[in-house]
């Protein structure tokens, strides 16, 4: 029997999209990236292609500018490992650097002697002082 436990299932952060068909020239496989608001977004394509001499699927990683990222390869399997690989190393870069702070820019002059007016303006409302 399962385990129907109220454990919520983690959703992968890359989605592998496999298309039935492609013409030569286009893509196969189309990956996406889970963004926090929920919203994915194309990060990369996989093209597959012949290869006569080893009769095998060579299959070829390009990003969106249509640069290569990854060296061709005859296992899809190893090549979407390398895209979880390379998600898991950003994930714990950012975790890693901590975000910058800011400093606040410091007041002008005259932000500081309009701050001394009203604050002498609500101190003399306190005191009854007419005008």
């Amino acid at each position: 029997m399962k385990n129907t436990s109220n454990k919520q299932q983690q959703k992968s952060d890359l989605i592998f999209h496999e298309y039935d068909t492609a013409a030569p020239g286009q893509h196969s496989i189309a990956v996406l990236q889970r963004q926090a608001n929920g919203k994915k977004e194309m990060i990369a394509r996989i093209y597959r292609s012949w290869d006569e001499k080893n009769g095998k699927f060579l299959y070829t990683a390009k990003d969106v500018g249509n640069k290569p990222l990854f060296d061709p390869t005859h296992n899809l399997f190893a090549l979407k490992k390398q895209f979880r690989e390379q998600l898991r190393a950003e994930k714990s870069l950012q975790q890693e650097t901590p975000a910058v702070e800011q400093d606040a820019p410091e007041k002008s002059q005259k932000q500081r002697d309009l701050a001394e007016v009203r604050e002498k303006k609500g101190q003399d409302k306190g005191k009854g002082i007419e005008r």
